[in-house]
């Protein structure tokens, strides 16, 4: 049965706490260390994260956060006027320590010299979502300053090639990723955030996969799928990338790989066509070097201090020098996806094992 994560009427949040429990995470070497009372909060993100899951304690975590499912403290923000605003989000900065108010729902008090964090909300849902968001900034942030960008893609790597998919969210993405999954030779990289680094390598992150809940998963055992509500998206299921351990591509294709940039037809069947790496750039400026669909979050990633502006400028350039580097040695490819599903697989898999149609990469 899939495991439901929608809250009860009357759910008492005593009667799923325990004493406090501790996830740790290693992502591309950078390590986060999540603390919390709250059993559900952890077993939803150690779902997420299965397979960054660190039981050692020979290094010191590069981020820490604590989850506390509880009413947020708002009496404790000091007299402070906002620095930063939206409609779902207030900032408070007081010198390196920041109060984020959502809207009365849930705090995040966040320290950036510290790298460490508290989110208070009192819906436990409300605090996971919080805390996964969190930790995607942050380590996300702090592998930049390493030189590993991440890409809003899916990647997938077959018998020859290894690809990655540009397109804007709700495009179809992860859907594809699970058709194509469900052929034994391929191999996941990302259903949704791809790491470059700045010789233009891909790399692997094995992160849940999320599809909405008309996508056939029937043959994958229900243990590595639940179902939740995602705010701005509604219901949808997310599957274990634990359920691909052993197809997690590692990197060993030394071939060009091909950028597909995809978009919609309404013909029967879909076709793919040569493009520009020129064009590929153009997607990457908005996929990578802005970061459009990337967890970045805002009301973290952005300061108002000169410092942080040099910080996010040399960012920015290194992602942009990853991202021109990527496009040169790329084999670019413009991929028209149609309404069937299985054929958009078919013609994705011919590109994976080199038999792609005559206009399109075959090395």
């Amino acid at each position: 049965m899939i495991q439901t994560e929608q809250r009860e009427a009357v759910e008492s949040n005593e009667s799923a706490k325990t004493s406090s429990r501790l996830v740790r995470l290693t992502i591309h070497g950078v390590t986060a260390e999540i603390v919390c009372k709250h059993r559900r909060v952890l077993d939803a993100l150690a779902f997420d994260f299965d397979l960054f899951l660190d039981s050692g304690q020979s290094k010191p975590a590069d981020l820490s956060l604590a989850i506390v499912v509880s009413a947020p403290p708002y009496e404790s923000i000091p007299p402070l006027d906002e620095s930063m605003r939206t409609s779902q989000w207030i900032c408070f900065d007081d010198r390196a320590k920041r109060y984020i108010d959502y809207n009365g729902k849930a705090l995040v008090v966040y320290d950036f010299d510290r790298r460490s964090g508290t989110i208070y909300a009192g819906e436990w849902q409300l605090a996971y979502e919080r805390a996964y968001l969190v930790v995607l900034s942050r380590v996300g942030e702090e592998l930049d300053r390493r030189g590993m960008h991440r890409v809003h893609a899916m990647g997938v790597a077959g018998k020859r090639n290894a690809a990655i998919l540009l397109m804007t969210a709700r495009g179809g993405k992860s859907t594809l990723a699970i058709s194509l999954l469900a052929r034994p030779t391929v191999k996941l990289i990302s259903d949704d955030t791809v790491f470059i680094d700045r010789a233009g390598g891909l790399h692997s992150f094995p992160f849940r996969l999320g599809v909405r809940p008309d996508v056939d998963l029937a043959g994958l055992p229900d243990l590595f799928v639940r179902q939740t509500e995602i705010p701005g998206w509604g219901s949808k299921l997310l599957v274990n990338a634990r359920v691909f351990a052993d197809r997690i591509w590692n990197g060993e294709s030394r071939r060009r790989p091909i950028v597909m940039i995809g978009c919609r037809t309404t013909a029967d069947s879909p076709r793919c066509e040569r493009t520009t790496r020129l064009f590929v750039l153009i997607c990457l400026l908005r996929d990578c070097v802005v970061g459009l669909g990337l967890p970045q979050v805002a009301e973290l990633f952005l300061r108002r201090n000169f410092q942080d502006v040099i910080s996010k400028a040399v960012i920015a350039g290194s992602r942009l020098f990853s991202s021109l580097v990527l496009a040169v040695r790329c084999e670019p490819v413009k991929l028209y996806m149609c309404k069937h599903a299985e054929l958009n697989s078919e013609l994705v898999m011919s590109l994976l094992d080199g038999s792609a149609p005559a206009d399109c990469p075959a090395e």
